[in-house]
């Protein structure tokens, strides 16, 4: 896979393997993350979303004879496992990107409350039921990996790329890491840079008020967030 931002790129461009070329795609699905050439995560998002068009159906039925307490369960595993997914990772698409995603899911939030279909505020909704819409999850869980990231709580492996983060260290001088080796600081010079986890997790991080970020459990920095 060719990855690139460009328009334009070569596609004469070949790679071979003891004298055996590889296969060119325009996405791969690994760890059941769909990633494509052009890094928007478009071809993931649709893929979630055909996921949950079947689970629609199914509470479409559903809805009829269980309580919207049950139906909500079903929720979470049908629909809310496949959103929570990988989130870190492609939840920093476009709104643009996401509102097919967002469009499936405020359908489903209908059916197990009856809601009617046309321009309604569903927020109160979602509060009622206590459910996330996709930006939120993206919160939540960028929220948990940076309480995660503060409390020294991440695999060697994954702290590697949090260590001299200038935007951390800057913010908590005594953050020390289990991994003791040097890299080099995050430098954003590209627009793109401003969706990575090390950037976006400290601004969604500075949003989260000081006393919650003090907590030391994660399930009560969860529930507070």
């Amino acid at each position: 896979m060719i990855v690139s931002n460009k328009k334009c790129i070569n596609n004469d461009f070949n790679v071979s393997i003891n004298g055996t070329p590889l296969n060119k795609c325009d996405k791969y699905k690994y760890l059941g993350v769909t990633i494509d050439k052009n890094l928007n995560w478009k071809s993931h998002i649709e893929y979630i979303s055909g996921k949950i068009s079947k689970a629609f159906r199914v509470l479409s039925k559903l809805r009829h004879c269980l309580s919207s307490k049950l139906l909500v369960e079903i929720y979470y595993a049908l629909v809310h496992s496949y959103v929570r997914y990988g989130i870190l990772t492609w939840g920093n698409a476009s709104d643009t990107t996401l509102k097919p995603l967002q469009t499936m899911i405020n359908r489903v939030v209908r059916i197990i409350t009856f809601a009617p279909f046309g321009r309604i505020d569903l927020k109160p909704i979602y509060k009622d039921l206590q459910l996330l819409d996709v930006r939120d999850t993206f919160f939540l869980e960028t929220s948990k990996f940076m309480f995660k990231v503060k409390n020294d709580l991440l695999p060697v492996r994954f702290a590697y790329h949090f260590e001299n983060n200038n935007l951390i260290s800057s913010l908590q001088s005594s953050y020390s890491l289990r991994s003791r080796v040097r890299v080099n600081r995050v430098v954003t010079r590209l627009l793109a840079s401003e969706n990575s986890i090390q950037v976006r997790g400290e601004n969604i991080w500075n949003e989260i008020p000081d006393i919650i970020k003090h907590e030391t459990s994660l399930y009560t920095f969860k529930r507070l967030v």
